[in-house]
């Protein structure tokens, strides 16, 4: 329609409106959250124009809003929450990592009620936010500091999360523009992006007014003025702001830093540097008794060797963290218990440096490496689990990992060289829980039964979406990956075949790359190397050639 048409006051109406400018024009979205509209020609009025509303001239304090529509901050976070919710795969596991904002104390708030609203839905997975807090101080980044993508990605994979959140406060004058954004961690694709308009209220000028408090520091290769006490770490070795680091050469001096952190009360964070072979006795019950709460770091470069006797050299309980880096975790011959075991609610994670190696499991207990067992978490970011083995008649298990309805991540590092006798899988056995390989090898393991030389699936669900499978041995079926129970999906990743002599996996009868055991009546194979592009929702990766 014409100006000229209009009515007199009209068309002196949305003169005025034109000509306060662009940022005069929004769609008013539910809940204050806003889409900005492209200003309309001088000559021309929209078709089917929305319903569009002037903001407001003031002179008013910026404790007040300055638009109407605008929320308040825990509304904006929780409409922010419930879009997380419907927009991510139910069951990801995902880190509330990073909020850019003027004040520590408001970007804290922020990530503690977001992590509280997803929590409360029960749809995702999200991170402990004391797991985030050792990162982010080995990384030393601030939570309202800018924090590039590249450096969140790296960090969400060291977090085995499939998907990030980061998020800014920008001052609109009189008024917040908060955004919230959820980026894949494989991709960079950005899944989710929410933006609102924040009243300036009391909650928000309390929170601002905090300032910037620099809560991480520059430290160098050894403890930090703020470490509590003063041990040594090596240049591949870091110590978090406030950790208490315990030295450790011998047995005795073993025992008094364990007796220290179970005796040291909950929350607390650890740093066990360990220097020399220490011969350590096993446990029979969690290492670090019934203390909650706490991150324990074992690093320095030395070797922790079981004694001669049968158990654990680690048993991870519940709300417990250990974390491995630059350390060697030797078993030994004659065993009955893996090297590493994680219970219930228990978290391990593996860093470049690590091992766990050199372990002979023959008895019921599953693992030669490292057992997973239902609810507990093992992250493996780096390092190597080689040279173990299982070979009970009994049981299924696994010759470097057995993962019992837990959650197995897998961003880098390598399982090789590994085994096992009768029933299971030579590098991973999954048997209830999840394995997500998003990195990394798993090589040169062998099964010497039926199936799984590198990956034996009897239950739970294998996704690989990225990495290597390959030189692996079944005395039968699926020299790379078998498949018996549960589900496997590739949707990235190489499992090598017979048609690369160097590199391929290899079973005596079919399915040198993958074989699924349908059922009776109904197998699939696959002899032919699975690259990057070939994956099992895709037409002909099933070739049975």
């Amino acid at each position: 329609m014409k100006i000229k048409q209009l009515s007199k006051i009209t068309a002196l109406v949305f003169a005025a409106f034109i000509a306060l400018g662009p940022a005069c024009f929004k769609i008013a979205a539910g809940g204050g959250a806003e889409v900005d509209v492209e200003q309309p020609s001088s000559q021309t009025a929209p078709q089917n124009t929305p319903q569009i509303q002037p903001v407001q001239q003031t002179t008013q304090s910026t404790q007040q809003p300055a638009a109407s529509g605008s929320m308040t901050l825990d509304q904006a976070i929780k409409e922010a929450a419930n879009q997380i919710d419907e927009r991510i795969k139910a069951g990801s596991k995902i880190a509330p990592l990073n909020f850019s904002s003027p004040s520590d104390n408001f970007s804290s708030y922020v990530l503690d009620e977001l992590t509280a609203n997803l929590v409360d839905s029960r749809k995702l997975i999200v991170v402990d936010r004391k797991e985030i807090d050792l990162i982010r101080d080995e990384f030393k980044f601030q939570f309202s500091g800018e924090v590039g993508d590249d450096s969140m990605q790296a960090l969400g994979r060291m977090l085995g999360a499939q998907s990030i959140i980061s998020g800014s406060l920008t001052d609109m004058g009189g008024f917040y523009r908060i955004v919230i954004r959820v980026l894949n961690v494989q991709n960079a694709s950005v899944e989710v992006q929410y933006r609102a308009n924040i009243a300036n209220d009391t909650v928000v000028a309390a929170l601002l007014s905090g300032g910037r408090t620099n809560r991480t520091t520059t430290s160098g290769s050894s403890g930090t003025a703020s470490n509590r006490t003063g041990g040594v770490a090596t240049s591949a070795d870091t110590v978090p702001d406030g950790a208490i680091v315990l030295n450790v050469n011998n047995v005795a001096t073993w025992n008094t830093a364990v007796n220290k952190i179970r005796n040291g009360g909950n929350g607390e964070t650890y740093v066990i540097s360990v220097t020399g072979n220490v011969l350590v006795p096993v446990v029979a019950e969690n290492l670090f008794g019934s203390v909650t709460g706490i991150t324990v770091t074992i690093q320095g470069g030395g070797t922790l060797s079981i004694s001669n006797t049968q158990g654990s050299l680690l048993r991870i309980g519940s709300r417990q963290t250990i974390i491995a880096r630059n350390i060697t975790l030797k078993g030994r011959s004659g065993n009955d218990s893996e090297v590493v075991l994680i219970e219930s609610g228990g978290t391990f994670r593996m860093e470049d440096g690590a091992s766990v190696t050199s372990n002979a499991n023959n008895s019921w207990n599953r693992s030669g490496g490292v057992y997973v067992n239902n609810g507990g978490t093992f992250t493996m970011n780096g390092g190597a689990i080689s040279g173990n083995s299982y070979s009970s008649n009994e049981f299924d298990g696994g010759g470097g990992v057995y993962v019992n309805g837990g959650t197995f991540t897998m961003n880098s590092g390598t399982i090789s060289g590994n085994s096992c006798k009768n029933s299971g899988g030579g590098g991973v056995c999954v048997n209830g829980g999840t394995f997500t390989m998003s990195g990394g090898t798993i090589s040169g393991n062998s099964y010497s039964n039926v199936g799984g030389g590198g990956v034996y699936v009897k239950g739970g669900t294998f996704t690989m979406l990225s990495g290597t499978i390959s030189d692996n041995f079944a005395n039968y079926y699926g020299g790379g990956v078998y498949i018996r129970g549960g589900t496997f999906t590739k949707t990235g990743g190489t499992i090598h075949g017979n048609d690369e002599p160097r590199l391929q996996n290899s079973a005596k009868e079919q399915g040198h790359a993958v074989y699924w055991w349908v059922d009776y009546n109904s197998k699939r194979w696959r002899n032919a190397t699975a690259g990057p592009d070939d994956n099992t929702a895709g037409y002909g990766f099933w070739l049975n050639d």
